[in-house]
């Protein structure tokens, strides 16, 4: 009689950080109407802009915008991805917790500009013009950019332009014309020099708006942690990283402080903890990404001595947290390397931080099961 199967063994979750927490944070750009197959001037020059589109800002060195593709329905909610859960319970050690990373998910994958193509028809420009006009009021209330893209038979291009310049007015709207005479990856070059301007009006309200929110709380520092991380995401989409690397900095320290003026309570230590290497691997990621001459290697040390008088003795938790923190680190070198950011000199490859990390899990397994 053959042997029952053997259950595989569960994977040990304390090991690991949510991947939102490790990911390198790259704008979303919301693509209107490239969904339609009913074109009639342009059939074949279509198709290939969608394909020149997707795979420039899938695989551009440094992978400036994650594209996104919306359905002829979309249309932008004005209100605000606010309420939340926190992450791992962290709301009874914080007052506003931090961030979770559901969140962090949702909020990553909303467009901060968008670009919407149309076919241009004079016998439906009416209806053209109310869509345009329609979706330009919603999003300019959550200042969120619409640059409109009009295909045009190359034939009447000339005219096509004219009458189109004459129903729009350039100072309200960012009108762009495309013809089967372009040069496609010229011209994806081209609307990203107004994506990344459209960008930066989104996340400068967007910024403004939490740090607005933060300042009415007139807290702790501790508790501004949830809002300056909030804040730190936002400098990280738009390409600030020593504006986000600041911000880290400053939250770092506030649950350090409070960490270190609360050691009686097991509960709140292991959750402060937690979020003070959240922190650290995010600082950590700015510096790989700014270079700067303290490296991220020595910040993990910093951090490893900072708060290891939070374990009483080399413990099994303790080399589960040692563990937690190198694979955690590894993880996101290699992310950030996948995104196209190039190693430093001073800068150890992905492989030796998931290594060192092996070997903090067989020391905790050597304590657990002697």
């Amino acid at each position: 009689m053959d042997n029952p199967p053997v259950a595989s063994p569960k994977i040990d979750l304390s090991h690991f950080f949510r991947e939102e927490y490790l990911l390198h944070r790259i704008p979303t750009i919301g693509l209107l109407g490239l969904e339609n197959s009913t074109w009639s001037i342009e059939p074949t020059f279509a198709l290939p802009m969608l394909k020149a589109l997707t795979e420039y800002w899938s695989n551009h060195p440094s992978n400036l915008f994650q594209p996104l593709f919306l359905p002829s329905t979309y249309s932008p909610s004005l209100k605000k991805i606010e309420v939340e859960e926190s992450h791992s319970g962290l709301q009874q050690s914080l007052k506003f917790g931090v961030p979770s990373a559901d969140w962090i998910s949702k909020y990553c994958k909303q467009p901060s500009a968008i670009i919407t193509f149309y076919e241009w028809n004079s016998t439906l420009e009416k209806k053209i013009i109310n869509e345009i006009s329609d979706l330009k009021k919603i999003c300019s209330q959550i200042s969120l950019k619409v640059h409109i893209v009009f295909f045009v038979n190359s034939l009447t291009a000339t005219e096509d332009e004219a009458a189109i310049n004459r129903k729009f007015d350039s100072r309200s709207y960012s009108i762009l014309f495309a013809n089967s005479s372009f040069n496609i990856s010229e011209y994806v070059i081209n609307l990203e020099k107004l994506l990344i301007e459209g960008m930066s009006v989104y996340y400068k309200e967007e910024f403004k708006r939490i740090k607005k929110k933060m300042a009415k709380q007139n807290g702790l520092a501790e508790n501004n942690v949830y809002y300056e991380m909030k804040m730190a995401l936002i400098c990280e989409l738009k390409g600030d990283w020593e504006g986000a690397l600041k911000l880290y900095k400053n939250s770092y320290v506030s649950i350090l402080d409070a960490m270190k003026n609360d050691v009686t309570d097991d509960k709140r230590i292991v959750d402060l903890r937690e979020i003070v290497d959240i922190l650290c691997l995010r600082m950590c990621e700015n510096i790989s990404s700014v270079e700067l001459e303290e490296g991220a290697d020595l910040v993990i040390e910093k951090h490893i001595s900072s708060t290891s008088f939070t374990f009483s003795s080399k413990s099994a938790a303790y080399y589960c947290w040692l563990a937690k923190l190198q694979s955690g680190f590894g993880e996101m070198l290699d992310k950030l390397l996948r995104s196209g950011k190039k190693l430093t000199l001073k800068q150890k490859h992905p492989g030796h931080y998931l290594f060192k990390s092996a070997y903090y899990i067989i020391e905790e397994r050597n304590l657990k099961y002697p």
